[in-house]
């Protein structure tokens, strides 16, 4: 079962995902980068998503909000 975030919530989560960013006082490269290195996505995508713009992939949203990623 795919997990799914409507459109209207993607336009909340991502101002949201950029408060808790500056809160936690991380950088966009540090916030990005997953507990493995791994990278759950680009620095561009981030700041479009931190504007509102609404970014097709639900599991971006889920990855940012996870755990290991500090925030929540």
């Amino acid at each position: 079962m795919a997990r799914e975030i409507s459109k209207e919530k993607k336009k909340i989560l991502g101002p949201m995902i950029r408060l808790e960013r500056q809160k936690l006082r991380l950088t966009r490269k540090q916030i990005i980068t997953d507990g493995q290195g791994g990278q759950i996505c680009s620095a561009t995508t981030l700041y479009r998503l931190e504007k509102g713009r609404v970014i097709q992939e639900s599991d971006v949203y889920f990855n940012l909000f996870h755990p290991k990623c500090r925030i929540i």
